[in-house]
């Protein structure tokens, strides 16, 4: 019995360590999408635009526009950050911030599908073997569904289960590629202005993709 010990130690271990991979995981796909929109929309500036609604005729930001007349710059040539009109873009502290913005860009929505991927890909010959499995050889009815079953009771996958448990074994990383798809239509939006046609273009093609399933 105590020969055994150890190893009993060590599979609790290492079973804590995988839900703790796992909720810390999970936790950065959750808030993924909003932390990259919050980067993006950090980004771009806007002028002030001369707008024209029924009756009124007034400078206001170029979002806040019923009908754009004309883009024009104040005579003190200010421009505001879109996602806060309180902020100035011609701030001396603008190029400090941008360049913190653009490194945790490349930390965030670039870095954390980036860790994903290096993840899957270490996993890859469990993920997606190519050998038999339970016995069924890969070109064999039933191999898939077999693969499945493994891969459920694996528990060095289960950190990870939430990226791949959707697809089939062949395509175990393509949560990451509509991870890159969802962060790069996120950045187009936020650099377009609020109802324009283009805006309404790209959101529309993005929602019909999804209900497809694309």
């Amino acid at each position: 019995m105590l020969t055994h010990q150890p190893c009993d130690h060590q599979d609790k271990q290492y079973e804590v360590y995988n839900k703790a991979m796992y909720y810390f995981l999970f936790l950065t796909f959750l808030v993924y999408p909003s932390v990259s929109a919050k980067l993006f929309s950090a980004l771009p500036c806007v002028r002030h635009a001369l707008c024209c609604a029924p009756m009124l005729r007034v400078y206001l930001p170029e979002a806040s526009c019923v009908f754009t007349v004309s883009q024009e710059d104040f005579e003190d040539g200010s421009r505001w950050l879109k996602a806060d009109y309180s902020i100035s873009c011609l701030d001396e502290s603008r190029s400090q911030w941008v360049l913190f913005v653009g490194i945790m860009l490349v930390v965030y929505p670039i870095g954390i599908p980036l860790g994903y991927f290096i993840l899957l890909y270490r996993q890859r010959r469990l993920l997606n073997p190519h050998e038999p499995v339970l016995g069924i050889l890969p070109d064999y009815p039933g191999f898939e569904g077999a693969v499945r079953y493994v891969r459920s009771k694996n528990i060095a996958l289960q950190s990870t289960v939430f990226l791949w448990g959707s697809y089939e074994p062949r395509v175990y990383w393509w949560e990451v590629v509509e991870m890159l798809r969802k962060m790069l239509l996120t950045g187009a939006i936020v650099f377009m202005s609020p109802g324009t046609p283009t805006q309404v273009c790209v959101h529309g093609t993005n929602v019909v993709a999804r209900k497809l399933g694309l």
